[in-house]
């Protein structure tokens, strides 16, 4: 079984293992927003009682 799906998620292995190597973590402030990059694979933590995420996908137009 492959590292990554030794865990039932993000939260379970930070908590419980060392992040792959190259991994970055980042930990946001109240008002503050991370955006990323097209394409990037990405998990998220909770790490208070009360987190509130919201995801989408920004269209590229050409006209």
């Amino acid at each position: 079984m492959s590292e990554a799906f030794r865990y039932p998620n993000a939260c379970a292995m930070l908590n419980q293992a060392t992040p792959p190597p190259g991994t970055l973590t980042c930990v946001t402030a109240p008002g503050e927003m991370l955006l990323l990059p097209d394409e990037w694979i990405h998990a998220t933590c909770g790490i208070t009682d009360f987190t509130a995420a919201a995801g989408g996908w920004l269209a590229y137009h050409t006209d």
